[in-house]
């Protein structure tokens, strides 16, 4: 893979991310009180930023063809 390649990847999964993070918004920010007051675009570009930043990891699951889930793990508290 060239690296434009790989940069395009990144770019449009950073993309895919916020645009779930946007829709999803309401179960997210029951599940992650951190972003409750903040509008859904506000709360997805701060989360993408704390995985960014190594605070948490946000991770994506199918758990049918049609249906995505998320999980935010805080990274400060997992121990080696």
């Amino acid at each position: 893979m060239k690296l434009q390649d790989a940069n395009t990847e990144r770019l449009v999964a950073a993309d895919r991310l916020r645009d779930y993070l946007v829709r999803n918004y309401a179960v997210i920010s029951a599940n992650y009180p951190e972003v409750a007051g903040l509008e859904p675009e506000n709360a997805a570009d701060f989360l993408v930023h704390l995985q960014n930043t190594g605070r948490i990891l946000i991770e994506l699951s199918h758990e049918a063809p049609a249906r995505a889930s998320c999980r935010i793990i805080e990274l400060e508290c997992i121990k080696e």
